[in-house]
């Protein structure tokens, strides 16, 4: 083997790009960002791409001192890959696909392409990103039938409940019916009974004022005839003190020939 192999073999690069591929599809990623699920699909595109360039290209046809050049770039994907772990934030993911579109761009222009097996360079990333896309497409169909079954054990569950629920409003809606006709009759009873109560209290009170206006006049009557009496009385008084208005030989006033005399 020539000194090309093995340093291509054995360089630094390899070692972080493997590294890399092992992470990328060996982790096991839950989300529910359809696009980390397009940036992952297009990371393992890419990193399959190159993987097989890799595999086929002559060591001695790659300048391995550009290679070093692009060794930091697959360190800063693992360092934005497993931040992506971490925190699931999608912009970690955009910035591991950033940094690896250098080390596209330095696989794409070897003196590999050149070859006929291109094609299977392709074919691989094709595959892996169909491979991806496949398994984040079958991940929300379960979730979805998931969540479809649940609605459904959920339903299944609420629907006595909404059967209870309708029989208790029926029945309530038939109390209030009931309520209601029993106000109205009621309101009809006391409004009848009520007018008859008024009429009732009307003709006693007018009976009670006819009374009294009938003894009022009675009484004024006897009242009338004793005061009529009393003038006679007093007039006649009055005409025989004047008569005697001498008594005794002395002139003196009739409220004193009446003390005089009485």
């Amino acid at each position: 083997m020539s000194r090309w192999a093995n340093e291509f073999k054995d360089h630094e690069f390899l070692k972080e790009f493997n590294r890399f591929k092992t992470l990328i599809f060996s982790s096991q990623i839950e989300s529910e960002d359809l696009q980390c699920d397009f940036e992952i699909a297009r990371l393992k595109k890419v990193t399959a791409y190159i993987d097989n360039i890799i595999s086929k290209v002559d060591p001695e046809l790659i300048p391995l001192s550009n290679l070093a050049s692009y060794t930091q770039s697959i360190k800063n994907c693992i360092e934005q890959f497993n931040n992506f772990l971490t925190n699931k934030n999608v912009q970690h993911l955009q910035n591991a696909n950033n940094q690896i579109d250098a080390v596209l761009t330095f696989f794409s222009q070897t003196p590999f392409l050149l070859s006929a097996s291109q094609k299977e360079s392709l074919t691989a990333a094709a595959v892996a990103y169909s491979e991806s896309m496949d398994a984040s497409l079958e991940k929300y169909k379960n979730k979805v039938n998931s969540e479809i079954d649940i609605l459904k054990n959920h339903i299944d569950q609420i629907n006595p409940e909404i059967k209870v629920s309708q029989d208790n409003l029926s029945n309530l809606k038939q109390q209030l019916l009931t309520v209601e006709q029993t106000i109205q009759k009621q309101t009809a009873e006391f409004n009848t009974q009520y007018q008859t109560s008024e009429n009732t209290r009307s003709d006693k009170f007018e009976k009670i004022v006819e009374q009294l206006n009938a003894k009022a006049d009675a009484e004024f009557v006897k009242l009338a005839t004793k005061s009529g009496a009393a003038i006679l009385a007093l007039d006649k008084f009055i005409e025989d003190a004047k008569k005697n208005i001498w008594c005794c030989g002395k002139h003196t006033s009739s409220w004193r020939l009446f003390l005089l005399c009485k």
